[in-house]
Formats: structure tokens, C-alpha cells, sequence
């Protein structure tokens, strides 16, 4: 007799359409969960270059100075306001020879060093800004590398 109100139970249209609801509603969030996720990793991607693009050119002006006239200590304080961002890990100004002029690294914190989290973000990434005077003259360049890791520790 149980047997048969089990079956009851479970063969009723209600039942049914429950069950299909459930699954439609739960195969419909996970699609889009998956789809949020991928937007963000990619606007992620996207802003860790943005950012990089913005403290190039912010620093640029005042690296340039720095190499036109040789002055070592002015060259260091523009690397070391560039290591104040949390993502930079290294920067450095050369001049026009490849000479570096100075180069700062910070030393990356130990909670970060997952390699999972690389393997999705992938390895420091280095953007170099060329630096030069007004008449268009190469002076020398701005590199900055950034943690794609640390720059993305909102996103994770």
C-alpha cells in the first residue's frame, strides 16, 4: 500500500511540474552565473592594462625629466611613487641605451603566491611607456610590471 502512494505522489502532474521547475531554474542560474563570471574576468583582464596604461602616462612626464637631466635621485622618487600602487611589483627608467638609470622592485606578500590564481590571471605582465622631449627626441623608457594577481584580488 505505501509502494502505491509513493507512486501516487510521484506520478501527479503538480509533482512534475515542480521537479522541471526546480531543474529548468537551476540549470538557468548556473548558465548564467557562468556567463557574469566570464563578463567580469574579462572586463578583470581588461582594466589591469587600463590601469597600467593610466600610471605610465601619469609618471611618463616626470621619468622623462628625471633621465634628461641624468638625476638619479629624482628618477628613484618616480619609481618609488609608482611602487605605491598595490599591483606593481617592479618599475624601473632606463635611458636611451638601455642603461638603467634606477629600478625599484617590492617584495610581493606571501598570501598571494597561489598558482592556481596565476594560472587564471597569468604571470606578471610588463608595459613599457617610451619617454621623450618635446621635439620628439627618444630619451629613454618607463617600464612598469604589474601582478595580474594582486590586481585582481576584487575580482577573486
Amino acid at each position: 500500500m505505501r509502494t502505491v502512494a509513493k507512486r501516487i505522489w510521484n506520478s501527479r502532474l503538480s509533482f512534475i511540474q515542480a521537479r522541471n521547475c526546480v531543474v529548468v531554474a537551476f540549470i538557468v542560474g548556473m548558465l548564467l552565473s557562468a556567463i557574469q563570471i566570464a563578463v567580469d574576468y574579462s572586463r578583470e583582464t581588461d582594466a589591469v592594462e587600463n590601469f597600467a596604461n593610466e600610471i605610465l602616462e601619469a609618471s611618463k612626464y616626470a621619468a622623462a625629466d628625471a633621465t634628461f637631466h641624468l638625476d638619479a635621485p629624482a628618477a628613484q622618487q618616480v619609481v618609488r611613487g609608482v611602487l605605491q600602487y598595490y599591483p606593481v611589483v617592479r618599475a624601473s627608467i632606463l635611458n636611451e641605451d638601455g642603461v638603467v638609470l634606477t629600478s625599484l622592485v617590492k617584495e610581493s606578500p606571501g598570501n598571494v603566491s597561489d598558482d592556481a590564481r596565476h594560472q587564471l590571471f597569468g604571470e606578471s605582465k610588463t608595459f613599457t611607456a617610451p619617454l621623450h622631449l618635446e621635439t620628439g627626441e627618444l630619451l629613454g623608457k618607463l617600464v612598469v610590471v604589474v601582478d595580474p594577481v594582486l590586481a585582481a584580488q576584487g575580482f577573486m
